[in-house]
């Protein structure tokens, strides 16, 4: 178990990008990551964002 952890890389870079200057768009990359790390921070992600949007719903 020791070695697993002693292999883990940790992000030191995240590069926002301007590709399209419009208020509803951004590329943002996170990098170096450990492999198969990437579905995991894109759902934390999509779950703020989704979380953060205001509608109204059936109760």
């Amino acid at each position: 178990m020791r070695n697993f952890f002693s292999k883990i890389i940790i992000p030191n870079q995240i590069v926002k990008k301007n590709i399209i200057s419009t208020n509803s768009y951004s590329k943002y990359i996170i990098k170096p990551i450990f492999e198969g790390l990437g579905h995991s921070f894109g759902n934390i992600i999509r779950r703020t964002l989704l979380n953060s949007i205001c509608g109204m719903s059936i109760i």
